[in-house]
């Protein structure tokens, strides 16, 4: 099965364009529940913004992603969307890759899906095949989970990090 995961960039200070801990606290938790039930990611790609290189950082840190690449498409200009589409299933093919995640922003994401995202949010595609993975009506985690309570929603609305992995956070976003 192929995947590629949508996330919108995490939240951040107006200030600086910098993600903001809290948010990428959560983008790493909602990575890390992807990576429990799918496994290693394969590639992060991001936009060029400071906030979606950040986000990037916290997802590979929590998928184990092999390899972390900017990617121009993902920015708030694309405008063609089978272009756009078309191309990054090509990055996915080229790495032989099973689960791509990529950051990008609100526009273009409703752009390329015609869904909008809350900030740290995701969307997801699976497939049989790389060329058809965006053929198909994308999910979220919660829908890919089976039996729903309360520990769930919580891990996903609000998931918690440990001591060492909110230093590793802190870390990231201090380069």
């Amino acid at each position: 099965m192929k995947r590629f995961v949508i996330f919108r960039h995490g939240r951040y200070n107006d200030s600086d364009r910098m993600l903001t801990i809290q948010s990428a606290e959560e983008i790493y938790g909602r990575a890390r529940m992807l990576a429990e039930q799918f496994g290693q990611a394969d590639m992060v790609l991001y936009s060029p913004a400071l906030r979606a290189y950040q986000s990037a950082q916290a997802i590979a840190l929590a998928t184990g992603a092999e390899v972390l690449k900017e990617e121009s498409l993902l920015g708030e200009n694309c405008r063609e969307q089978e272009n756009c589409k078309a191309a990054l299933i090509a990055e996915a093919e080229v790495h032989s890759c099973n689960l791509v995640i990529a950051v990008s922003h609100y526009p273009n994401i409703s752009r390329m899906f015609g869904i909008g995202l809350e900030p740290g949010f995701e969307i997801i595609f699976e497939s049989e095949n790389w060329e058809s993975i965006f053929d198909g009506q994308p999910t979220n985690w919660l829908t890919q989970i089976k039996v729903h309570n309360a520990e769930t929603l919580n891990r996903y609305y609000a998931p918690e990090c440990s001591a060492e992995e909110k230093q590793a956070l802190q870390e990231i976003l201090l380069c």
